[in-house]
């Protein structure tokens, strides 16, 4: 089995879907969610997780969202006071309104990449104290894409930070707080870092 050409076609084919989601969004859908990034405290996060993100310390951070969409999550993380955001999709068209949604909310220091989860690019090695990634979008992962997805996150995140999964819907969020760990006691997929590096095998 060519697991590098199945990668490549699952990018692609997701890629496809979603952009093409997005061209068929209700009107208006997420336009105006810089409004409430700039009246509410954590807008579009569960009640649970506000507790939960509460209790990190985010001052002076780095931060990261895989799978961010139109960006609302980690725009609204960025009022706990973190140094720099970076969110990654692989849609074009939703990290377009991602990017508009932080200018009119007036958030300076987030940026958003549109680019395959799966192909970080390696100048995000070890860079991110925290990490929220989309757990909706792990799950619509084939399993042998889901080892090189734990390859890219734990090449991004530095050692000891911290990772915490969540979902979209409106339903019971994950809530279990993941460390990154401790390179001496956890197989090579897991280890923070950077890909280049012979610790993280390919499929």
């Amino acid at each position: 089995m060519d697991y590098h050409q199945d990668l490549k076609d699952f990018a692609f084919r997701n890629k496809e879907a979603w952009e093409e989601a997005f061209e068929h969004r209700h009107s208006g859908w997420g336009d105006e969610n810089y409004i409430r990034l700039k009246e509410e405290r954590l807008p579009f996060f569960h009640e649970d997780l506000i507790k939960v993100l509460e209790t990190l310390d985010f001052e002076g951070k780095e931060i990261a969202q895989f799978c961010c969409n139109n960006g609302r999550e980690l725009l609204s993380l960025m009022q706990l006071g973190a140094k720099r955001g970076v969110g990654f999709d692989i849609a074009d068209n939703i990290i377009h309104q991602a990017v508009e949604t932080a200018e009119k909310a007036g958030i300076q220091n987030c940026e958003f990449v549109s680019c395959n989860i799966l192909d970080i690019s390696e100048a995000y090695c070890a860079q991110f104290d925290f990490i929220l990634f989309t757990i909706d979008g792990f799950t619509f992962t084939p399993l042998f894409a889901q080892v090189v997805w734990y390859q890219r996150h734990g090449a991004v995140l530095q050692r000891q930070g911290v990772s915490v999964p969540h979902r979209h819907a409106r339903i019971n969020p994950a809530l279990s707080i993941v460390r990154s760990p401790n390179p001496s006691t956890v197989s090579g997929y897991f280890r923070p870092h950077c890909p280049a590096r012979k610790t993280l095998r390919s499929v």
